[in-house]
């Protein structure tokens, strides 16, 4: 990460500003773009404290969310290259704040996230279907026998 190799070569650690959601120049750490940032920096085995991020907002619950909320293709743009560096640095791999990236298998596969999408298909299909023959009621039209 040049940033980091940056701070090494100075010795300085830029106060970074990567959050679209505060204002008044600091991160809030809880969006998805500034825990990405904030993880990546972590990766490199960095304290993201020293580059303008807050640890103590840190929660389990969200972070999972935002991560897996992502379809796969942004799952795997966003967050594979980072679980890659973790798994291959180890830093942080005792700290409870990082140490669920290391039980995650394989972000192409989501259980939760494939259940939401064939839920959402199957009722947007029935949706569909019923506003297809609730129309063709209207404009008497024969409404076709529903699945």
């Amino acid at each position: 990460m040049a940033i980091v190799e940056y701070a090494h070569r100075t010795g300085t650690y830029p106060k970074l500003r990567v959050c679209w959601i505060t204002s008044g120049g600091k991160n809030c750490s809880q969006c998805e773009k500034c825990l990405r940032t904030l993880y990546g920096l972590m990766a490199e085995g960095e304290d993201p404290t020293h580059y303008g991020f807050d640890l103590s907002s840190l929660d389990p619950v969200r972070r999972r969310r935002i991560l897996f909320s992502q379809s796969k293709n942004m799952r795997l743009a966003n967050w594979e290259p980072i679980l890659l560096r973790f798994r291959e640095t180890r830093h942080y791999a005792d700290d409870s704040r990082v140490n669920w990236i290391f039980r995650i298998k394989d972000l192409r596969h989501c259980p939760i996230q494939d259940q939401l999408y064939f839920l959402r298909r199957k009722y947007v299909r029935k949706l569909l279907h019923m506003f297809s023959n609730i129309r063709r009621a209207l404009t008497g039209k024969r409404a076709r026998k529903g699945k």
